[in-house]
């Protein structure tokens, strides 16, 4: 038996106490852990030793999680695209609230899921992790979910997070939002919209990894893309959260 905090339980045998182990044990024990999505208590003994997505939640929100997104959709410019699940059932729910809720524990979940399963067989050298440009209104909120989720996970895996060195995207013009046009909309809606911005001191990056939470057609992976390509980049991947099920 294993306190909740880390600390050796008082009936663990050969363990060395000390009388705030005892402390730390007896208000874990009174103080249920909750679940991240619906915050009702998870059944005593079942808190999560790692905060990782779906290990959080209550039982009835892991019963509607989907199975692993095993699909991996081809994407002009992508040379590949890495999902984790699609977007239905509870993850869509857990993406749309970490989105919104500047702070969310939700956002430490998904980094510390991400940072496990999004692959680590990229050859001699990580690309550079850059977060897909949000959108005026998102801007004035103050935040961006992808560029905090991506800076989250290259500090795990200690990777380059590109704004941080100065390598970023930007959006030259705004469009109607790609969730309000129908499909074949949505395929000219981005183009000429994303530029690739280094300080004089950078080279342009062979490598780079696009980080967003959801994709759906994929216009904005592949237009994001494009400016990366035409700025001279030699390699582009994305990494995404969840798919949206429809055939790209």
């Amino acid at each position: 038996m294993e306190a909740f905090s880390g600390m050796p339980s008082p009936l663990a045998a050969g363990a060395v106490f000390r009388p705030w182990h005892f402390l730390s044990w007896g208000l874990d024990a009174l103080v249920l852990p909750t679940c991240l999505l619906c915050e009702q208590p998870l059944p005593l003994g079942r808190k999560p030793v790692a905060i990782r997505l779906p290990e959080v939640l209550c039982e009835s929100c892991r019963r509607r999680w989907p199975k692993n997104d095993a699909a991996r959709p081809k994407i002009r410019g992508i040379r590949a695209l890495h999902n984790l699940w699609p977007y239905q059932g509870s993850v869509r729910p857990a993406v749309l609230a970490a989105k919104e809720e500047k702070g969310s524990p939700l956002l430490a979940a998904w980094a510390e899921t991400a940072g496990d399963l999004w692959p680590t067989e990229l050859g001699a050298k990580a690309p550079m992790l850059i977060p897909v440009p949000p959108s005026k209104v998102r801007r004035r909120r103050g935040w961006h979910f992808a560029a905090e989720l991506a800076e989250a996970v290259a500090r795990r895996r200690k990777w380059i997070y590109g704004p941080k060195v100065g390598v970023r995207m930007r959006r030259l013009r705004e469009v109607p939002a790609q969730a309000s046009l129908d499909r074949k909309s949505r395929k000219g809606n981005l183009r000429g919209c994303f530029q690739l911005k280094t300080g004089f001191w950078r080279q342009v990056p062979q490598r780079v990894c696009l980080v967003d939470d959801v994709v759906t057609t994929g216009a904005t992976l592949r237009e994001a893309a494009r400016a990366l390509q035409e700025s001279g980049v030699k390699e582009v991947q994305a990494w995404v959260l969840a798919r949206v099920p429809l055939r790209l």
